[in-house]
């Protein structure tokens, strides 16, 4: 919703940790062409194992500690 409210808004970082939820938006920041040639960057934190369609798109975390635990 955030860029459809900015008619220029650019995504050029995207996270998420659900594939269903969150894959299409991060397969769309870094599909989109940025200023400069540049690249979006889209992390999946905790998503679990790649799904089809989604390998190689993103960089994944697994979390396991917060600070402060």
């Amino acid at each position: 919703m955030l860029l459809l409210s900015r008619p220029n808004g650019v995504a050029v970082a995207g996270f998420g940790n659900s594939y269903s939820t969150d894959g299409a938006f991060l397969r769309y920041i870094v599909s989109q062409p940025l200023p400069g040639g540049a690249k979006g960057f889209a992390l999946m934190i905790n998503g679990g194992k790649e799904k089809l369609g989604f390998e190689g798109l993103f960089r994944r975390v697994d979390q396991a500690v917060v600070v402060g635990e």
